[in-house]
């Protein structure tokens, strides 16, 4: 004769609680995975990424703004923006929903950079705003090179007369 097994009504609520369990933490685990997967993508950028809510208190910044910050996102997060940046984000309005400027900022290190900043405004389904976001781009060389050019530029008028054409010694 085989083996026959009795199973009754709490085993099948044992089994049908693992299942849960179990589909749970597959879930989770996930999710946890597609997070830390895309935080991944997000953290490699060299782009200064945050964002901020109406309140102007930082609720994300990715490894290049902790960087730049000279703090990590733990203490970064929950703080409210600096004046500067307040500045640039405070006047989007639900009318106008991007903008972009150019600041000089001073790093954590005490360098100056030229940092190009676009900032949007982020809407929910009913077109309220929600948070804003700035991604700001660090362009010091091409500053640089700019003032480098317009340095010449300037010299070449002073040495050239305006109204001969003729080269003036300086």
């Amino acid at each position: 004769a085989g083996a026959s097994a009795v199973v009754d009504s709490s085993d099948d609520e044992y089994f049908i609680k693992i299942i849960k369990e179990e589909l749970e933490k597959s879930s989770t685990q996930s999710i946890d995975h597609q997070l830390s997967y895309y935080q991944s993508i997000i953290d490699s950028q060299q782009e200064l990424i945050y964002r901020h809510n109406a309140d102007n208190e930082l609720t994300f910044v990715n490894q290049a703004y902790c960087n730049w910050r000279g703090l990590s996102a733990q203490k970064l997060i929950g703080n409210r923006l600096t004046e500067n940046t307040t500045q640039h984000t405070i006047n989007l309005s639900e009318e106008v929903h991007a903008s972009i400027t150019l600041r000089q900022s001073i790093t954590s290190n005490g360098e100056t950079r030229w940092i190009e900043w676009s900032h949007t405004t982020i809407l929910d389904d009913a077109g309220q705003v929600i948070e804003y976001q700035g991604v700001g781009r660090d362009i010091t060389e091409r500053q640089t090179q700019y003032q480098s050019l317009f340095e010449v530029d300037h010299t070449i008028k002073l040495i050239i007369d305006p109204t001969s054409g003729d080269i003036v010694e300086a």
